[in-house]
């Protein structure tokens, strides 16, 4: 397989109604086969969860299962009665009635204690949360709020809790909780047919996700050649080859840092150094102190293939405009998003870029988001990124723990595997990656390939460290990331 530079490996992400209308053609054919065939996934999870706990797996596990009136309840009973004829012991709760054929299957091996009060029930080994299923909306109310909470309980005191398909009281699509109601927080989430957003959007309370096509991803890949987003797990990092020399594969022009903050400058300087071999330019007031750090650095303009302005940068209107007026690739960061904010005429250059086919990219954080729209990002930031994108007609790279990267149009997520990249002068480093992958190859897969490296910086990392530490992490980062493009490729 042969890819360019610079583009991403990913996983789709779907969202709730494209799984729903994949599920259709399914159910028409196979009925309740589907849903013993996504209980059967679910009771394999939870008998390896058990057997990694305790020795004899499922065998004389206590479990209680927290089911609701649709299909999800169904999958969580169907799953109780294999793990009961595997020797589990089970407790449902409910106030509804249990989907019959299900509870039908499950006293076939076992009679289920079956209460609506938790506080019977001392901690069990594993939780299974079959409340709602992924068309939920709207958070958990009275009396599924207190069970939440009692899951939660449990799951602190040792419970290992296991959320088919999505924690029950969190929005399948933009992964917030309603702040008025209880939700589940998961270990384990055992999903079907493929990714949904709050599987990435609220990992932390999804815990790790399973996914079991179960015929589900074929139908979804058949009727949603564009999925809602991409997680990015990978990709082709730009490397030389034999006849590669110092500008062959993009220079970068890092305008950056000021008397007030030269520690910037030396930040975005450092990831462009530590994301490529090709040459790296320094256009600002701390040159000395840039030139001291990393006396590679070419001081001062000259031919590059990206402009990066902003970090730590007190940037005016006019040095904007010259950039923006400028048909070279361009990252607009930090102050200068502040500037693009308070000056129209920015903008308006902003917008003609697009029309004369220029590449350009916007990186804010939550706050720089509020001034380029005068208001909060939308819960669901994959959302919000593509307002603004679509706005300026060009990439966007919202920050967060999970990062968003889309060009109104195709969206990728960068999920971070820890969040000590939280960190001052973090997103310097990240405006400088950007600007070297950009160089190299100007298109919205390599924002998104440069978040992911950045993500990947703090992968080993247990403790905190500086954006300085961050950036020496990079060439790790980046090594995994070849050695694992060539495996796969």
């Amino acid at each position: 397989m042969t890819t360019t530079p610079g583009t991403v490996t990913t996983t789709p992400i779907y969202t709730p109604e494209m799984v729903y209308h994949a599920e259709q053609p399914l159910l028409a054919t196979q009925g309740l086969g589907l849903m013993k065939q996504a209980a059967f996934a679910l009771a394999t999870e939870c008998a390896r969860i058990l057997k990694h706990q305790r020795p004899a797996g499922p065998s004389g596990a206590r479990i209680v299962v927290l089911t609701g009136p649709g299909n999800n309840g169904g999958d969580g009973l169907y799953a109780a009665a294999e793990l009961a004829r595997r020797g589990a012991h089970i407790t449902i709760i409910t106030n509804t009635t249990p989907h019959p054929q299900a509870l039908a299957a499950l006293q076939h091996h076992h009679h289920p204690h079956i209460t609506d009060d938790p506080t019977t029930i001392d901690t069990p080994h594993l939780v299974i949360d079959a409340l709602l299923g992924i068309g939920a909306r709207g958070g958990l109310k009275s009396p599924w709020d207190t069970w939440a909470t009692h899951a939660n309980t449990w799951r602190r005191h040792g419970a290992h809790l296991v959320a088919v398909d999505m924690p029950s009281g969190l929005d399948p699509t933009n992964g917030y909780p309603n702040p008025q109601h209880a939700h589940i927080t998961a270990d384990t989430t055992v999903t079907f047919g493929g990714l949904k957003p709050a599987h990435i959007l609220a990992a932390s309370a999804c815990g790790t996700t399973k996914t079991h096509g179960l015929g589900i991803d074929t139908q979804l890949t058949h009727h949603n050649p564009t999925p809602y987003a991409h997680l990015v797990t990978g990709g082709h990092w730009p490397t030389p080859t034999e006849h590669s020399h110092k500008y062959s594969d993009g220079v970068t022009t890092i305008h950056a840092g000021s008397t007030t903050y030269p520690g910037a400058a030396i930040l975005a300087v450092a990831g462009a150094i530590r994301a490529t071999s090709p040459m790296v330019r320094y256009h600002g007031d701390c040159a000395e102190e840039v030139i001291r750090a990393y006396p590679s650095v070419v001081h001062g303009t000259g031919p590059t293939n990206s402009n990066v302005i902003g970090p730590g940068h007190q940037t005016t209107p006019q040095q904007l405009t010259k950039l923006l007026t400028d048909p070279t690739p361009l990252i607009i960061d930090a102050d200068a998003l502040t500037t693009l904010a308070n000056n129209p005429t920015c903008q308006h250059h902003l917008h003609q870029r697009h029309t004369n086919g220029h590449f350009t990219v916007l990186t804010p954080h939550d706050g720089e988001y509020t001034r380029l729209t005068n208001h909060k990002p939308h819960p669901n930031r994959i959302q919000a990124a593509t307002e603004l994108a679509n706005h300026y007609h060009c990439t966007v790279l919202l920050k967060g723990k999970t990062t968003t990267i889309t060009d109104g149009t195709k969206t990728y997520l960068v999920h971070a595997p820890t969040s000590w990249a939280a960190t001052p002068g973090s997103g310097d480093v990240l405006s400088g990656i950007i600007g070297a992958l950009v160089a190299a190859n100007p298109t919205t897969q390599s924002v998104a390939l440069a978040a992911h490296a950045h993500a990947q910086a703090t992968a080993t990392t247990t403790h905190p460290i500086d954006a300085h530490q961050l950036a020496n992490q990079l060439p790790h980062a980046i090594t995994t990331i070849i050695s694992n493009h060539k495996t796969t490729a």
